[in-house]
Formats: C-alpha cells, structure tokens, sequence
C-alpha cells in the first residue's frame, strides 16, 4: 500500500503538506473537497479542480474539468500517473508529490514487531512506576510506639514515638514529653508500646528537650526519650541536610501515629495517611494536609523511601465537650527532623 503525500510550495498554503492512504484525494476550492484550495476570490482554480486515486498501488492524478486545467511538470494532463517528487499546477497552486509505500506483506511483521516494543516499554514502565508508602509503611509500623501513661490498669494516650537508634532512643515532640512528665509527676507510669508486628511494651527511662523549645508553640517542638530494653530495634533513617534540601512544595509524604480517637491503647495499631507537602516556611517547618488528630504529635513524617523528613507537632484544633478535635482546615504542621538532629548531636556528645 502507498500513501500520497502533497507539500504545497506557493500560494496561500505555501508549506503546509497534506498526507493520505485514502484511495481517493478531491482537490478544490469547494469545502467538500479533500484538499481545500484557498479560495482568494480569483478564478484560477475550481471548486472540483483534480482528484488523486489510487489504482493497483499507483497514484494518478485526474483533472475534473477545471477551467485552467491541472499541470503535472508543467504539461497540461487529463489523467496522468504520479511519480514521487512531480510537480503539480493547480492554477496558482503548485503542489510537490512525495510517494511513501509500505506494502502489505510487511504489515504482520511491523505489527508484530510493535507489538513487542510495547511489552517492552510496558515492562521498563512497570518497573520504573512511582514507588508507593507500601514498604515504607511496613517499616515505620515496626519502628512507631504509641507514648501512653498508665496508672491502676488505665491508660492514657499522650502521642506518639518512633525509634531513632537501636539502642533505644526515640524521637517525639518536646510537648508530648511535658504532658509525660506532667503526669509522671502524678504517679502515672510512662510507657511506649507497639503491637507491630508483636507486642513491645517498654518503659521510657530519660527524657530530653530542645532547648529552643518554646512551650506552646511549634518553634523546635521535638524531643528524646530512652526507653527501656527489649527486643532488638530498626530505627528509621533521618534525612540529611541535603536530602531536606530537596523538598519543595508537592513531595510526596506520608505520617503514621497514634490517633487517640480510634486507638486502642492495649495494642495499638498505628494509621496511615499520605499526602503532599503544602509549604516550607523556613525550611525548618512543613504545611502537610495529613490527618494529624490528638495522639499523633511525634508521628514520623516521611517519604516514599522511608526517610523521615518531619515530626507532626501541631494541628489546628478546636475545643470540644471531650477535649480538642480537628477543625477541618487541614492547616497542620510538621517540624523538621535538622531540629532533631540538633538535639540528638547533644545527647551523642553527652554521653
């Protein structure tokens, strides 16, 4: 099979080309045509000038009568056959022929061939798709405890801790740490407690704030707490100050923690949420959308690969006949994990 392909080389149309495996081309001025001439209100070309047919895999070109008549090299035709790279006068229309065949024999293979390029490309694609919070997901719930405070059998739900180091050190909020402390100051005990993939319960032991911390603000709202020992740990991976760098609003992050609200505090199972950074006031500070409720401040903030980028500390909240609940507005706020590192720095050094 053969297609037609005419490139216009003067006249209104100069440079545009038209192709077609149709077996019939109308050429003219008249809309019903297949190529529409230009039509300049000059009489050198008529409403059905020539058509193009195709006939056992050759081009001709027929002149319909038109009033100038159609020119293929420059000699007046009636029928004539088309060879690749003819000249064709349609009144002040000149047309180029090219002539591209593809016969039929070859169509299975070509079709074939397609084919498996794009099981190929289907297969890279498969592989290269953007990576889900699936495994990262699986991480953080081995590596997330639920800070609760426990006294005459009943516990209280106060946040949430993720494991920094394998030999016990958690990362939470500086305000969670105060309310612990608060309570211990009670009576209560204060315990971490996983449930993924088994139980934990540990004790925590030591307890530290960054010193910038500002009570009742976010300003460095993060802390650390050693708890007691157990059953061997996987921390989960701190971004680095270049890794941080990297974020823009957009990036891909998801939170897992404790929501008070649908925990159970004897073996709590932690949820997830996954949405994309709103803003970077700072680059000290994150605008997230995820569902940050009472019970996940400290919650793990981090992206596709696991590496925490953030600490959820604060939520916008509205008071209510049993405490706080989210107002909705999604304005939540997570603080960066350099924070952490800065605290963890001086521990390291202290000890």
């Amino acid at each position: 099979m053969s297609e037609l392909h005419l490139r216009f080389t003067t006249g209104p149309h100069k440079g545009l080309h038209y192709s077609s495996a149709c077996p019939r081309v109308r050429i003219g001025r008249s809309r019903d045509n297949d190529v529409v001439l230009a039509d300049d209100g000059t009489p050198d070309a008529s409403r059905h000038h020539a058509e193009a047919i195709r006939e056992h895999g050759a081009w001709w070109i027929v002149d319909l009568g038109a009033a100038n008549g159609t020119l293929v090299n420059g000699r007046p035709i009636r029928r004539q056959r088309l060879c690749d790279g003819d000249r064709v006068d349609l009144g002040a229309h000149v047309l180029v022929v090219r002539i591209r065949r593809n016969t039929r024999r070859w169509l299975p293979v070509t079709t074939a061939t397609v084919l498996v390029l794009m099981g190929i490309a289907t297969l890279l694609l498969w592989g290269r798709r953007p990576a889900g919070f699936e495994n990262a997901a699986a991480q953080a719930a081995g590596a997330t405890y639920l800070v609760a405070t426990e006294h005459a059998n009943r516990r209280v739900i106060v946040g949430t801790a993720f494991a920094v180091s394998a030999d016990g050190l958690f990362a939470t909020n500086a305000h969670v740490v105060r309310e612990v402390e608060r309570r211990a100051a009670l009576g209560e005990r204060a315990l971490a407690i996983r449930s993924e993939p088994t139980l934990d319960v540990r004790p925590l032991v030591t307890l530290w704030t960054h010193p910038r911390w500002a009570p009742g603000s976010i300003r460095d709202d993060v802390a650390v707490v050693r708890v007691g020992t157990g059953m061997p740990l996987t921390p989960m991976q701190l971004a680095d100050a270049a890794a941080l760098a990297r974020l823009h609003r957009g990036t891909a992050v998801a939170l897992f923690g404790f929501a008070a609200v649908s925990t159970d505090e004897e073996r709590p199972r932690g949820r997830l949420s996954v949405d994309v950074l709103g803003d970077i006031r700072g680059e000290r500070y994150f605008a997230v959308g995820l569902n940050i409720f009472p019970g996940t401040s400290g919650s793990p903030i981090f992206l596709t690969d696991g590496t925490v980028v953030a600490l959820a500390a604060g939520g916008d909240f509205v008071p209510t006949a049993n405490g706080t609940a989210p107002s909705g507005s999604g304005a939540n706020w997570g603080v960066s994990v350099a924070a952490l590192r800065e605290l963890l720095a001086t521990i390291t050094h202290e000890h």
